[in-house]
């Protein structure tokens, strides 16, 4: 089933599989070290809350080098 829906949402929005937003910040945040969490978390957030994709991906750029 999740096939069908990958090879769906790449066809209809020309994207890949995308995870929701608490799994994605789970799976980043084991990557990072406890005292960091907070501070990382709340720079991931700020990616998702940009407009637009060159704003975000102008974000994601200064969050990752804290990860």
């Amino acid at each position: 089933m999740r096939g069908g829906l990958k090879a769906a949402a790449r066809k209809v929005f020309q994207a890949e599989w995308q995870r929701c937003k608490g799994h994605f910040y789970g799976n980043m945040l084991v990557h990072v070290g406890k005292r960091s969490q907070a501070e990382v978390s709340k720079a991931m957030k700020a990616v998702f809350m940009q407009r637009g994709e060159k704003s975000a991906k102008a974000k994601a750029a200064d969050v990752i080098p804290m990860c």
